[in-house]
């Protein structure tokens, strides 16, 4: 079995994703980004295709890379970590074990450096990019 079968598969990840989305417009962090988005449902339809790729399930993602999919958006280290947060949190909505849940989180940091596309500002505390 593979993360995404552990997952719930395709209904989870559409739960999943229209929990967070609905986190993200009211976001103080991230609605500036989620709220410009044109279409909503082709947003959820992409990132749950892209979820599905991440978690080892089926490959029908078409979009962007997610390097190409965020340049130019400005996002920081905090803001990758405030939707992270979003997005995993976003999991409650399907019951998983913390453990699961631990594990998602840690596949899902690795895309970090493909969406992260800004520096801290200056005088951040943020000390892991040192």
């Amino acid at each position: 079995m593979t993360m995404y079968d552990d997952v719930g598969g395709d209904s989870a990840l559409e739960r999943v994703v229209s929990e967070f989305y609905e986190r993200a417009v009211r976001d103080e962090i991230t609605s500036s980004w989620y709220r410009k988005v044109t279409n909503p449902e082709k947003f959820k339809s992409h990132l749950c295709a892209y979820l599905a790729v991440v978690l080892d399930g089926p490959e029908l993602y078409v979009g962007r890379s997610m390097r190409h999919a965020h340049a130019g958006l400005q996002i920081t280290p905090a803001a990758f970590d405030a939707m992270l947060a979003l997005l995993v949190g976003a999991f409650d909505v399907t019951g998983m074990e913390p453990e699961l849940v631990g594990k998602v989180h840690s596949r899902l940091q690795r895309l970090q450096a493909a969406v992260v596309n800004a520096p801290p500002p200056s005088g951040s505390h943020d000390h892991r990019h040192l």
